[in-house]
């Protein structure tokens, strides 16, 4: 790691330094909104569905600040900074991850492939045990290249077993934390 031996004013700089450089490229929310409740999550849920594009977006154009990868839609960043709400309302309030009403609906949201990789933090919204009954439905997405490592990690934290097969592919991933999980997953549940 590259902070290790440094002072404390040195981590406090670097640290200060890789924030900056986080806002400047798009990666911090400066407030990430917590729903609480069941109807705040759901309604939360049905204005990224109504935010949803009706055809499927092309891939923007590259951005070198993304290592060539493309750049995010609009659309995108507001559907991935509301799912990551509701992931970390659900972490907060764990009575929330038994209702089967929202687990639904975050389905749901994940099925709506026009969203892109604004889904990507509704996938793991599902990274629990107990979501593992919603493992058909998203390892479907094993091939969308939009979510696949989220898909992956996903089965993983779910212990849902019986997907080896469809997360063999992934092996030949170009990103390596992908291939990572993959392995890991293969090694686990062979």
């Amino acid at each position: 790691m590259i902070r290790a031996g440094l002072g404390r004013k040195q981590r406090a700089f670097v640290r200060h330094s890789c924030c900056r450089l986080a806002r400047a490229l798009g990666c911090f929310n400066r407030m990430t909104v917590i729903y609480g409740t069941k109807e705040r999550i759901l309604d939360a849920c049905q204005r990224v569905l109504a935010g949803t594009p009706k055809f499927f977006p092309p891939n923007p154009p590259t951005n070198k600040d993304l290592r060539g990868e493309p750049d995010w839609y609009g659309f995108e960043h507001t559907a991935w900074s509301i799912g990551e709400g509701i992931r970390l309302s659900l972490k907060a309030n764990p009575k929330l991850k038994t209702d089967e009403e929202i687990l639904n609906m975050i389905v749901h949201v994940i099925k709506a492939v026009n969203l892109r990789r604004g889904r990507q933090s509704f996938v793991m919204c599902l990274e629990f045990a107990g979501a593992a009954k919603h493992a058909a439905d998203i390892a479907g997405f094993l091939s969308d290249h939009d979510i696949q490592g989220q898909v992956v990690n996903t089965l993983l934290k779910m212990k849902a077993k019986g997907f080896t097969g469809q997360v063999a592919p992934l092996l030949g991933s170009k990103q390596a934390w992908i291939r990572n999980y993959a392995k890991t997953y293969i090694e686990r549940y062979p």
